[in-house]
């Protein structure tokens, strides 16, 4: 592990790419397309508001610890790549309809997210534990989410989109 050569930056890059995705996802209205598509998804701007808030706030914090502690850093970089996949990425192929969100999430997110444990293991930091600590936080902060979006709704009615 050599100090003065890390690529703790990426981690400020994953952050670029969340704004650039949420740019995409409010200018297209994501919040009132995505329960259309996804039965999990927050409906309205309030709870879309406060989900990217959260995002926000979780990627800054993974940044600023960096690789001092990177079972928690990547974490959020887990839980952005979930969002991406789960709900952009795999709802627009076997959908077939465009999701609002999902060309930032392949063309930013995905790569990032990649990027950052690439170099994360390059730099020497990527152990096993912290690949597991990393990306089961991530899938199950991504599950809890969804999970308290969908209690939040209540009933789902299914709409055509």
């Amino acid at each position: 592990m050599v100090a003065n050569s890390t690529h703790e930056y990426v981690l400020w890059v994953v952050l670029l790419a969340l704004g650039a995705h949420v740019f995409e996802e409010a200018s297209c209205n994501y919040p009132r397309y995505a329960p259309r598509l996804l039965r999990f998804a927050p409906g309205g701007w309030a709870p879309y508001i406060a989900l990217a808030a959260f995002m926000f706030a979780a990627v800054t914090g993974g940044a600023m610890i960096s690789w001092e502690m990177p079972e928690f850093s990547l974490m959020a970089v887990a839980f952005l790549a979930c969002d991406a996949l789960f709900g952009h990425f795999l709802p627009t192929v076997f959908t077939q309809k465009y999701s609002p969100g999902v060309i930032s999430a392949t063309l930013f997110v995905l790569p990032a997210a990649a990027c950052s444990y690439y170099l994360c293991d390059s730099d020497g930091f990527l152990t096993h534990q912290a690949i597991i600590v990393s990306v089961g936080g991530g899938v199950a902060t991504f599950l809890f989410v969804m999970l308290v979006a969908r209690i939040s709704r209540g009933p789902v009615k299914k709409i055509d989109a």
